[in-house]
């Protein structure tokens, strides 16, 4: 959403959510979030005899200001990690910033963690991982939000 005053660009909507304290930046967070066969067109590794399972969410987005902080927070029935450990079966759920910068954003054995983003700022979908054959790990009700405190999901005010 953008308000144009006689043809120029006034503000945008991310801009607006910036101003509100404990907003969800995060588009179509509710989930559940995991790899699955036929993604359509998003990027997904899905080979189910592979241990290393993933997919990028391109309805999912989140726009983010470079020197800024956020907090992650989400919801598994796995554990979260902050390490990409392909060739090692387990539990862990990785949820990354994807593509092109795919940078992991979750914090190790939390439900919660607070990063810098230090990439271009720009708009940006959610990675998420799995590892174990069969895997049956998902996560849901992410959310991305100004500052390092995390605080209960609510959807995102862009959302439809």
């Amino acid at each position: 959403m953008e308000l144009f005053v006689e043809g120029q660009k006034y503000i945008t909507a991310e801009a607006i959510l910036k101003c509100v304290p404990h907003v969800n930046l995060l588009q179509n967070s509710a989930g559940p979030f995991f790899p699955q066969a036929n993604p359509g067109a998003n990027a997904a590794q899905t080979d189910v005899n592979a241990i290393d399972q993933w997919q990028v969410f391109l309805n999912s987005t989140v726009t983010l200001v470079k020197g800024e902080t956020y907090t992650l927070s989400a919801m598994t029935n796995g554990v979260f990690s902050n390490i990409h450990d392909p060739n090692n079966a387990s539990n862990k759920c990785v949820i990354w910033i994807g593509v092109p910068v795919n940078m992991v954003i979750s914090g190790e054995n939390v439900s919660a963690n607070t990063f810098t983003w230090n990439s271009d700022t720009g708009t940006y979908p959610i990675r998420v991982n799995r590892y174990g054959k069969d895997s049956t790990v998902k996560c849901w009700n992410l959310k991305i939000e100004h500052g390092d405190q995390a605080t209960s999901w609510t959807p995102c005010p862009l959302d439809s």
